[in-house]
């Protein structure tokens, strides 16, 4: 496991996969935040975590895509409690990804995951116990098969306009590749810009190889993850108009 997420990052963070099979399943929940309750509902739940839904009204007043990262982060940084009121089940839990669909901009959706095992109890109250759910295949952003090639870098560039606004450019690395999924890895990306780009309308991306541009898209931003570790890096999951050609694929290889 730990393999993996050295050689593809976004793999298990865009996919949404986990380690033991999902319930679907909607049951309301509360999430005990640092600046008052938020409700919403799971669209799954595993021993391991869960996929939930929120109105994007509950995070308070949104200025256009609004600055959801700080939001998140202010209310559910660190950590907060999952009470699933009719299962009579809290749990400890922890925010993993936040993702923005296109087909339903109402809604922002989190990927938590549960750092103390739920005992055989609560499985058995929220459904998951003596019983092994089917996965659910249903995925924001489609599995990225490819990682780069040892030793070969592509640079990125990713731009965003607003309406009567500057363009915001961030800088990073391609860190994975699918058919029309790309992964990046950018440098120093103030959360607080990139995030207001969730579910707002295409940006452009520039790959470069060996200093040179190579191709260019226009992409819609997906899903975003701030990392920990380089500080103050952003992993950015992006939907691609058109598949990269075959001389951008060459610098990925497959799992």
């Amino acid at each position: 496991m730990a393999s993996s997420a050295v050689l593809d990052p976004l793999r298990v963070f865009l996919s949404g996969k986990r380690s033991s099979a999902r319930l679907s399943v909607d049951l309301p929940v509360r999430l005990g935040g640092r600046l008052g309750p938020l409700d919403g509902g799971t669209v799954d739940v595993s021993a391991g975590g869960a996929l939930l839904y929120l109105p994007l009204g509950a995070l308070g007043p949104v200025e256009g895509a609004g600055d959801l990262f700080a939001r998140v982060e202010a209310n559910l940084g660190g950590g907060f409690d999952l009470r699933f009121a009719q299962a009579g089940v809290v749990l400890e839990s922890e925010v993993v990804r936040l993702v923005m669909p296109p087909d339903d901009p109402s809604h922002l959706y989190l990927g938590v995951r549960f750092p103390h095992a739920p005992t055989p109890a609560q499985l058995a109250a929220l459904g998951l116990g003596g019983r092994a759910p089917e996965a659910d295949a249903s995925l924001p952003l489609e599995a990225l098969p490819l990682v780069p090639r040892p030793g070969r870098r592509t640079r990125a560039l990713l731009c965003g306009r607003a309406p009567g606004e500057a363009e915001s450019w961030f800088q990073g690395e391609a860190v994975a590749l699918g058919a029309r999924a790309l992964g990046l890895r950018l440098e120093r990306a103030p959360t607080a810009d990139l995030s207001r780009w969730l579910g707002a309308g295409s940006m452009e991306t520039i790959l470069f190889q060996a200093g040179l541009p190579v191709w260019r898209s226009p992409a819609d931003l997906l899903a975003v993850r701030c990392m920990d570790r380089p500080s103050g890096t952003v992993e950015a999951g992006l939907l691609l108009a058109g598949a990269p050609p075959r001389r951008v694929r060459r610098a990925f290889r497959r799992r």
